[in-house]
């Protein structure tokens, strides 16, 4: 019976529509938690009580590494569609001001630039373990959530014949990357991390919204990773907090964008199916 009234959505990848999506999510569970535990003990180590040294970042790399691959390997790939969608107008410039707002962010809000610089100016050396904590973070996080978990929740979504796959998938798997974040607790003050989960669950929406329109994984995990290549990220601690007025006057003009964005991602996404 669920064959004969699930509409099947023939440009999702072959891959996603195949997996189950229950057991991919709790897979993703089960890596976060392995990561979690190693992570922690790892911590532990002698060697490992500098976390700004370059042997500590080293193996977080190859723990992070290596569960990322892992999540790749579960997915099998970074694309979402075998076909291209063809966007309206309207989702292409809602897309481009949603671009162009980020780039702001990114540029000056973010200071990536600047970072970058500031990094890079006490030597390459110095600079090794935060390129690798950064490239780490950005790698595994956005494997596991955009990867892993997305591709979970989208398979779960177009199995229910959801009218709103994209939007949905993007909008839980925001969620649970700014949960994640709550594991900061251990190090850092409560507000301070309350407003790092706040954050993050609006960049996975940004970061859903690129992996759908360029049907990859490897633009949002660049973006992660240059944005966390900052001095205080082999430090392991949330950034120190802000007024929470300011962050809602900067993301929640985000948030609306987003979802409306994702959500003529979805109208397109039917519209080009229903023409295939």
């Amino acid at each position: 019976m669920e064959a004969e009234t699930r509409k099947d959505f023939i440009m999702i990848s072959h891959t996603i529509k195949e997996a189950n999506g229950k057991k991919l999510l709790l897979q993703g569970l089960a890596v976060f938690l392995i990561f979690f535990l190693f992570s922690d003990l790892l911590k532990g180590l002698p060697v490992n009580k500098d976390s700004s040294a370059f042997f500590p970042n080293f193996l977080n790399f190859i723990l992070s590494a290596s569960l990322a691959s892992f999540c790749y390997y579960l997915i099998k790939t970074e694309k979402i569609f075998d076909k291209p969608i063809k966007y309206s107008k309207t989702s292409k410039g809602l897309f481009a001001v949603l671009l162009c707002i980020f780039t702001v962010m990114f540029l000056i809000v973010f200071r990536v630039p600047f970072n970058i610089l500031t990094v890079f100016s006490k030597g390459l050396l110095p600079a090794l373990p935060i390129l690798l904590a950064a490239t780490a973070a950005g790698i595994f996080e956005e494997l596991l959530v955009r990867g892993l978990m997305f591709s979970g929740l989208l398979q779960l979504l177009h199995q229910k014949n959801s009218k709103r796959p994209f939007l949905g998938a993007s909008c839980l798997s925001a969620i649970i990357f700014g949960v994640l974040h709550f594991t900061n607790l251990m190090t850092s003050p409560f507000t301070a991390v309350t407003q790092q989960v706040f954050y993050a669950a609006v960049f996975g929406l940004i970061f859903a919204a690129l992996r759908i329109k360029y049907n990859n994984l490897w633009l949002p995990v660049l973006i992660h990773c240059l944005i966390d290549f900052q001095p205080a990220v082999t430090s392991g601690q949330a950034p120190a907090g802000n007024s929470w007025i300011s962050l809602l006057i900067v993301f929640l003009p985000l948030i609306v964008l987003s979802l409306t964005v994702l959500a003529n991602f979805d109208r397109d996404y039917r519209q080009s199916d229903e023409n295939s």
